[in-house]
């Protein structure tokens, strides 16, 4: 394997390779880290040394059951052996079969077919895994069906995971939209990789896509870990700034525990405790905003957050030309200046206490003029962002934006929100 992430190994039959495909980044929008022969198998290296060898390391199995699979000699054999064998010497080691078609028939087909004894050994039935709907897939309806297999797998790393966690461990997730070695060779539980979503170079979800696709796998995912009592999560984004927003955001929301966000830059940790420390605002320079005079009356209240750079100036272009109406402007910039270093070695607790800030502000300006929407535009490190969306669960709808160097211009992303 590439990296220190041990991976779920998905086995499955070349010939269904296109809805292995939407399996595939369903997985991998709700953190799961896979082994794939498409994607991992490494040039010049031979192939069956590089699938033993990652079935031996993975964390876990997905089989995905067609008659195709079951026909396949390697899926039915070679794959289900290493999965056997990690099964029986590895606590709570998760096998989850996911039938596309008649579960009866595949599973008799599966121990008819099997070379070797049969018996339990074929038996794929016996593990917990995920039926399809075949009357819903008829109808046009498959994808929801990926999205819940997903899911079932999803639960069942964690669960392995869970099994072989050491008292006081933290559950650590990558944030990935960037491709790169940022990432690489760090002890990751889980891979939260939204990159295909920000491809190719300029593209941000807007809003419509995030609904659809990326807030679901959140949501499954922030869903899946509140139920493992007593978890500290770790997170170490390398990552878009809309990204970094929403996975704070959705935590926030749903994951009342402490979380660790570390900056990947400087490999240093900042707290994010699910009670708040008390707001810094002496680490800011804030100004407050009116609307330009003849504006009419509006509840929107703009936030800019310029850590590494000042923005200030270029949002109020954006503005400007996009024609939004606004009620207050926000504009925070670090004491004594913005620069790339700002945050670096304050105290831990200095960039929650920051994020605390920004959103007493927020609050402030909107007792005054009302709760409308929040129009967020930011420059810093991933890992304050995340600190950012998770103070921002009750100020209402966040519009969020994300800087493209490819036009030299502000372009909205996706929507936060509070129901």
């Amino acid at each position: 394997m590439s990296d220190a992430i041990r991976r779920v190994f998905l086995s499955y039959s070349a010939e269904d390779v296109q809805e292995v495909e939407r399996l595939d980044l369903e997985l991998r929008r709700r953190g799961v880290p896979l082994w794939r022969d498409r994607t991992e198998l490494l040039k010049g290296r031979p192939a069956e040394e590089e699938i033993e060898k990652a079935a031996d390391q993975s964390a876990g199995f997905a089989f995905y059951l067609t008659s195709h699979a079951v026909r396949s000699e390697w899926v039915r054999e070679k794959e289900r052996g290493h999965a056997l064998q990690n099964f029986a010497r590895k606590k709570g080691f998760g096998i989850v079969p996911i039938f596309r078609e008649d579960l009866k028939t595949l599973v008799t087909d599966f121990q008819r077919l099997g070379t070797g004894r049969p018996g339990t050994d074929y038996d794929i039935g016996r593990f917990n895994g995920y039926t399809m709907d075949l009357a819903r897939i008829g109808r046009g309806e498959l994808a929801p069906e990926i999205a819940a297999a997903a899911e079932t797998v999803l639960l069942s790393l964690l669960e392995t995971l869970r099994e072989g966690a050491p008292a006081g461990d933290r559950l650590r997730i990558g944030l990935a939209t960037r491709r790169g070695p940022g990432l690489h060779g760090l002890p990751l539980h889980l891979l939260l990789d939204w990159t295909v979503d920000y491809e190719p170079l300029g593209q941000v979800p807007d809003a419509a896509a995030f609904d659809r696709d990326l807030a679901p796998a959140l949501r499954s995912l922030a869903n899946a870990i509140r139920s493992w009592p007593g978890l500290a999560l770790q997170l170490v984004p390398k990552c878009h700034l809309s990204m970094a927003l929403a996975v704070g955001f959705a935590l926030r929301r749903t994951f009342s525990a402490d979380l660790e966000v570390v900056e990947i830059l400087t490999g240093e940790a900042w707290a994010g405790p699910a009670v708040p420390r008390p707001p810094a605002p002496d680490l800011w320079t804030l100004k407050t905003r009116n609307p330009p005079k003849g504006s009419s009356p509006s509840s929107t209240v703009v936030v800019t957050v310029g850590i590494s750079r000042p923005i200030a100036r270029t949002v109020v272009g954006f503005l400007r030309s996009s024609g939004l109406a606004y009620g207050r402007r926000l504009d925070f910039e670090p004491r004594p200046a913005p620069s790339t270093t700002v945050l670096q070695g304050r105290d831990p607790d200095a960039a929650q206490r920051m994020a605390v800030a920004v959103r007493e502000a927020i609050v402030a300006a909107q007792s005054r003029i009302g709760q409308g929407e929040v129009h967020l535009f930011f420059a810093g490190p991933p890992a304050f962002a995340v600190l950012l969306g998770q103070q921002l669960a009750n100020v209402g709808m966040i519009q969020t934006y994300e800087w493209l160097d490819s036009v030299s211009r502000y372009q909205p992303a996706f929507q936060l929100r509070s129901s």
